[in-house]
């Protein structure tokens, strides 16, 4: 595995040009992280440590903040808790270097601007996230777009009837700007085509092999908290609907190498949204919410490099980057 920290020190300080290699290319297609750490005047690999674990809690902060916005009041601090338990914090946690925090902090205003309602608001966080990163931009988007369809009578309503119009043209509009900074910079697009057509052939072989875990991976705990809203959701239409929409999801995990990454980044707006259903759904008693939460808190959330769990451990690497911060 590579050295991120070097590797993106490197990238940040010669965006929006980089001196080739499929990693800095790939890492260079999201380059929030990339350009604030250079503005920052940051240059070490411990400053880029530490620089993007402040970014990880500011991100699982926002996603919690939302949910608690987006929720009755009696059910805030319910659908903030159940959020944390999700699987995304785990993965940024997992991940602590890459510029995942980033594009979970684009997803979280996007969810705000929703909220708004104001296209023009809409409008600005598609750019963002686009500028981030297109591709799971798109894909948060459609994913999200299906789920408020099948859901849209029980949860938060977003107040412009037309969300999805703004919101995927600022996403094409982001593309086109980061697109225009790196060929002004003499920069290379489209990293991530190269490692898709490299790669493809092994990360489904991989994907078939470790099939029942990568399965159980995608919710962890929270697939107790998906099978009841998928079967209190009483329309056939609604729960085709949230098939697609995590379908959707699953075939951008067999696209990738990093499981299940890539499917808890593109579906963290969904499940988001169902969070909030669930917490603020009338027909959720006490006794319901002690079967499912439980179930989140003691079910472990699984992160694989390639075919190997990588977080059976939680303590060492924890210890680990603590004493690299404090260094």
């Amino acid at each position: 595995m590579l050295n991120l920290p070097e590797v993106g020190v490197q990238a940040a300080l010669e965006w929006p040009k980089n001196s080739g290699g499929e990693f800095i290319q790939f890492i260079s297609d999201s380059p929030v992280g990339l350009i604030l750490f250079k503005e920052l005047g940051f240059t070490t690999t411990r400053s880029w440590v530490v620089f993007h674990f402040i970014a990880t809690i500011l991100a699982i902060s926002l996603m919690s903040c939302w949910v608690w916005y987006a929720s009755p009041v009696q059910a805030r601090w319910r659908s903030a808790r159940l959020m944390l338990l999700t699987p995304f914090a785990a993965i940024l946690l997992s991940w602590v270097g890459s510029y995942d925090p980033f594009t979970v902090i684009a997803i979280a205003m996007l969810l705000f601007a929703l909220s708004s309602g104001r296209w023009w608001l809409e409008l600005l966080a598609g750019a963002l996230l686009g500028f981030q990163h297109f591709e799971h931009g798109v894909l948060t988007v459609m994913i999200l777009l299906l789920t408020w369809i099948a859901l849209r009578d029980r949860g938060p309503i977003f107040r412009g009837r037309k969300w999805f119009l703004p919101t995927i043209l600022g996403i094409a509009v982001g593309k086109g700007i980061l697109i225009a900074l790196q060929l002004a910079g003499a920069g290379a697009s489209s990293g991530r085509s190269i490692w898709i057509g490299n790669y493809l052939r092994e990360w489904t072989v991989t994907a078939l092999n470790i099939g029942p875990f990568l399965l159980w991976s995608l919710f962890a705990g929270t697939w107790a908290l998906i099978v009841w809203i998928f079967f209190t959701t009483n329309r056939f239409h609604g729960r085709f609907l949230l098939v697609a929409a995590f379908a959707l999801g699953l075939l951008a995990t067999l696209l990738s190498g990093d499981r299940p990454r890539v499917f808890v980044i593109v579906t963290l707006a969904a499940l988001a949204y169902c969070v909030v259903v669930f917490a603020s759904d009338p027909r959720i008693n006490r006794q319901g919410t002690r079967i499912i939460e439980p179930i989140m808190w003691l079910a472990p959330p699984v992160v694989f490099w390639t075919a190997a769990i990588s977080n059976n451990q939680t303590i060492d690497p924890l210890s680990m980057l603590i004493q690299f911060m404090a260094n």
